[in-house]
This record gives structure tokens, C-alpha cells and sequence, in this order.
């Protein structure tokens, strides 16, 4: 304000207030119920199939109260209850307790069938005490599930392991009791004493080496007492091995015996361990098959129900949102029996087959392949991890999304897929190929060389031919200049004996020697010899 007046500051108010801060922290819960405080119908041999089901507990006031009954209600309850009860009674205490809150109060929760207007019996959960009903809902299932080891036809109870050995434990414990009292008296054997020969006091005192005064030599009569352990110890084998066929616990799950060892084969070892072992499978199939089966759908159909937003869980390390609300609560429930499936080495021996199969796969077909990828191979490795002992694969091996696993296969689809060996092969082919080819390379030069070569040849034969022709005809030309020659030459000798014999015919007109006509005649045939 601008009205020129100092402004005065105002101390802040405070406040003294409480919060009450409520926290939804409901969540399903599996409680055991003691026999004790569980009914059922007599008729019934089922839970699913009784008409009547409750449980019988002894709560305070305060815990009543704590469940959200009103207070008034609950502090007009009285803590007498004249149920008539089945089985073992339920014992009052403190009944001079001067806290109210802590009165126990016997509250029944029920589960039965009640007929509504047409006819048809529907299923309600009653909870009451002191005879009065504390509240009435219509329910659409039993929270009750039991176990049993070996159940009986026709009954809802059956029997447990007690129940097949307390007779034999029992029997076991008379004999045991008997070995030692006639242990007992074989050590320390009673005796007869004739009454006024033996001094009492001296026979009572059973100190080694005592001395006991008597006046006669037969004044005591020692009373011998046979010993029954020699056909007490095989009867406490025989009950020890009826107990091992009742419960299926046997020594072949302790160890082996060494005396076994020493006469049966491994085959008969293996053999004699699982026959042990049928007994505890058969209990643990019954109890997965029954009890848990309906534990568990009973627990998928109360998160379904109840659970109204999503939950951020872990699950083998990664975090995992939860909505039930998009289930379905008639999912069917698997058993998967951890007896019926191996040990741990022969599920890491399988899983080593297995792993071996999918590389062969991966390495011989590609990731492309229609029976393994590498999301499957990722976590085949995994539980190999897990079944190694370490329950967080993560640190030995990346989670693979499905853009990776598109990536990588887009990747192996543009390489080579042709197996290393196909490739050696081929090379080698290749190889072979290509040194065929040289080889007929060669071999066509080399066909080449050889017919030039021939050519060259053939071209110097004729060659040479045409030269010896030459020199033939050279030879030929000689002879015959030489022949042209010596012709001419006759015939100049012809002509200077035609010039002579003229002469002389001039000389002598008729006179002609003998030896002139002789020599003409020779001349003559040697021309024609050459002509001819």
C-alpha cells in the first residue's frame, strides 16, 4: 500500500498437525494351515467338491479389530465357545486376563454352499464368533488347498509318512528296549539265594571283586539268561527294510555300501538307485499335480482379480512390468517335476548335445535357417549358465531384442554362406581348372611347335629337293655341255677329217687309205652313241 506507513511484518502461524499416511500393501499370501483348525464335511472327499470348509481360529480382540470389524461388535463377543470340536481341543489360557484386547476369541471362517431363491446353492464366506456372524459375501472360490503324500480312494484324508512309520518306529523301539534289558541282565544276572545261608548285603553290593558270605557252597544259584540279540538285530534289518519300501528313503540315497560294490554291476547300482528314488518322485508328482497345481491357479485367479495396476518385478535380474489385468484366469497350469527331468549333469550333458546340434545348424544352414536362430542358441547358452550354477547369464552373455536379431540376419543374408569346406573344394576346383587350362595351352603351343616345326621341316625337305633338283639339273646341264662339248668337238674333228680326207681326195682322187675309212667308221659310231 502506498499510504506512506511503515509496513509491520507479521510472525508466521504454525501448526501441530498429525498425518496418517495408509499404504496399500495387500498382496496374496500363503499361510499353513494346522489339521488342527481345519474342518471339512464329513462327506466330502475333495475341497472343491465340499459343501462345507472352514477354519477354526483362536484370535485377540485387538487382531479381530485390526481386520476391520467394529470395535462395539467385537467387545460384545464372549470367549465361550460350545462348537462341539473334531480332533484335538482347543485349549482355553489366561482366563484372568485383565486386558479385554487380548481375550481369545474362537473366529470361524467358512466356506459353504447356500440356496438362493431358484434353488441353485451358490458359494458364501461366512466369518463368525461367539454364535454371532461377523459377515456374509458371495465368493466365487475356496482358498483352501491341500497336500498329501499318498492319498487314499474315496477320502479326503490320506495318509503321510508318519503314518507308515510310526508302527514300524514303534515296534523298532519295543525290541530295542528289550536287547538291552537282556543286556542288562546278562551282564548283572539275577540269582537265587537260599534265605538264612547267604548274607543279603553281600549279594546286593554287585562290587567287582566283593566278597559275599555264605554258609553253604549251594546257598546261591546263579539264574543264567540267554541272550536274544542274535535274533533281535535281524528283525531290526527286516523293519528297517519295510520302512525303506513305505517311504522310499532307503541307504542307496545316503551312499553306496561297500559290500554292494563289490558284486553288482553299475547297471544294477543305477537300477537300485532309481527304484530308491520311485517313492520320492511318486510324492512329489502327487503333491505337483494336486495341491500345487490348484495353489498356483488359485493365485493367477487372485491377482487377476485384485491387482488393479501394473508391477515393476524382477525376474532372473531384469526388470519386468506385471498386469494382470491383461491375463486371462483360465490359463492352464503346467507341472514340470524337477525328479522326472534328470540331474543337473544330465541336463548339462543334454544341453551340450543340444548345443552342439544348433552350431552345426547355424554353421552348415545360416542364421536364416528354419530351426534354430541365434535368439534360440542365446538362450540355450543361458540355461547352460544357469544349470552350471550361475543364475545371472547377463555377465557372460548380451540380451539379443528383436531389432538386433533383424540387424544380424540382414547382415549374414548379403555374405557368403558357402561352407569353408565347400570353399576349399571349390578352390581346389578352380585350381584344377585353371592348370587344365594351362596344361591345354601348352599342349596347343606345344602342337603349334611341333607342326611349325614339321612345316619347317617339310619346307627344308623340299628345299633340299629342289636343290638336289637343281643340282641334277645342273649336273645334267654340265653333262650335257660336256656331251655338247665333246659333240662339237667330234664334229670339228668330223669336219677337219672331212677337210683332210678332201685334201687328200684332192691329193689322191681315188686313193683312200684303210686306216682312214677305219677311223671315220669309230668316229662315226661314238656320235651315235652319244645321240642315242
Amino acid at each position: 500500500p502506498m499510504t506512506g506507513e511503515p509496513m509491520t511484518q507479521q510472525a508466521p502461524s504454525t501448526y501441530n498437525v498429525k498425518l496418517k499416511k495408509t499404504v496399500d500393501a495387500s498382496r496374496v499370501k500363503i499361510e499353513n494351515v494346522p489339521h488342527t483348525e481345519f474342518m471339512i464335511d464329513r462327506h466330502a472327499d475333495c475341497i472343491d467338491e465340499a459343501r462345507f470348509v472352514a477354519q477354526r481360529k483362536m484370535l485377540t480382540r485387538a487382531e479381530l479389530v485390526a481386520m476391520g470389524y467394529d470395535k462395539t461388535i467385537v467387545s460384545e463377543l464372549t470367549t465361550e465357545d460350545d462348537t462341539t470340536q473334531t480332533g484335538e481341543e482347543f485349549h482355553s489360557t489366561d482366563i484372568n486376563n485383565t486386558d479385554e484386547s487380548q481375550d481369545l476369541i474362537s473366529y470361524y471362517e467358512c466356506y459353504l454352499d447356500i440356496g438362493d431363491d431358484d434353488g441353485l446353492a451358490k458359494k458364501h464366506r461366512i466369518c463368525y464368533a461367539s454364535k454371532q456372524i461377523l459377515s456374509d459375501e458371495e465368493i466365487d472360490y475356496v482358498p483352501f488347498y491341500s497336500l498329501c503324500p499318498f492319498p487314499i480312494p474315496h477320502q479326503f484324508y490320506g495318509q503321510s509318512m508318519a503314518d507308515r512309520t510310526m508302527e514300524l518306529q514303534f515296534i523298532k523301539s519295543t525290541i530295542t528296549r528289550q536287547m538291552l534289558d537282556n543286556l542288562y541282565l546278562t551282564n548283572n544276572s539275577r540269582v537265587g539265594a537260599v534265605e538264612g545261608q547267604v548274607n543279603l548285603d553281600d549279594l546286593l553290593n554287585s562290587t567287582a571283586g566283593g566278597i559275599v558270605r555264605m554258609k553253604n557252597p549251594n546257598a546261591i544259584v546263579p539264574m543264567v539268561v540267554q541272550s536274544s540279540a542274535g535274533q533281535s538285530f535281524p528283525m531290526l534289518e527286516y523293519l528297517d527294510g519295510v520302512q525303506s519300501k513305505r517311504t522310499g528313503v532307503s541307504d542307496m540315497n545316503q551312499g553306496l555300501d561297500a559290500n554292494v560294490l563289490q558284486n553288482v554291476s553299475a547297471t544294477a547300482v543305477a537300477t537300485m538307485t532309481a527304484q530308491s528314488q520311485g517313492k520320492l518322485e511318486l510324492i512329489a508328482r502327487i503333491f505337483a499335480d494336486t495341491g500345487i497345481k490348484h495353489l498356483m491357479k488359485g493365485l493367477l485367479h487372485l491377482v487377476c482379480k485384485y491387482q488393479d495396476k501394473p508391477r515393476a518385478m524382477a525376474i532372473n535380474g531384469k526388470p519386468m512390468n506385471i498386469d494382470p489385468r491383461e491375463w486371462d484366469n483360465q490359463y492352464n497350469v503346467n507341472i514340470n517335476v524337477g525328479l522326472g527331468n534328470g540331474t543337473g549333469d544330465e541336463k548339462v550333458a543334454m544341453l551340450q548335445m543340444i548345443l552342439a546340434k544348433q552350431e552345426q545348424i547355424l554353421m552348415q544352414y545360416g542364421l536364416t535357417n528354419p530351426l534354430v536362430t541365434l535368439k534360440q542358441y542365446r538362450e540355450t547358452l543361458a540355461k547352460f549358465i544357469n544349470a552350471s550354477g550361475y543364475k545371472d547369464d547377463a555377465q557372460f552373455l548380451n540380451e539379443i531384442d528383436d531389432q538386433k536379431m533383424q540387424e544380424v540376419m540382414q547382415q549374414d543374408s548379403q555374405q557368403d554362406k558357402t561352407a569353408p569346406e565347400v570353399k576349399a573344394a571349390q578352390a581346389i576346383a578352380q585350381a584344377e581348372m585353371e592348370k587344365a587350362k594351362m596344361k591345354q595351352q601348352t599342349d596347343a603351343q606345344a602342337q603349334q611347335l611341333k607342326m611349325q616345326e614339321l612345316q619347317f621341316k617339310v619346307q627344308m625337305e623340299q628345299q633340299e629337293l629342289e636343290l638336289q633338283a637343281k643340282q641334277q639339273q645342273m649336273d645334267a646341264s654340265k653333262e650335257l655341255l660336256k656331251i655338247e662339248t665333246e659333240r662339237a668337238k667330234l664334229q670339228a674333228d668330223i669336219s677337219l677329217h672331212k677337210a683332210e680326207l678332201a685334201l687328200k681326195e684332192e691329193a689322191q682322187t681315188d686313193k683312200v687309205s684303210a686306216d682312214d675309212m677305219k677311223n671315220m667308221i669309230q668316229a662315226v659310231d661314238k656320235i651315235a652313241k652319244i645321240n642315242g
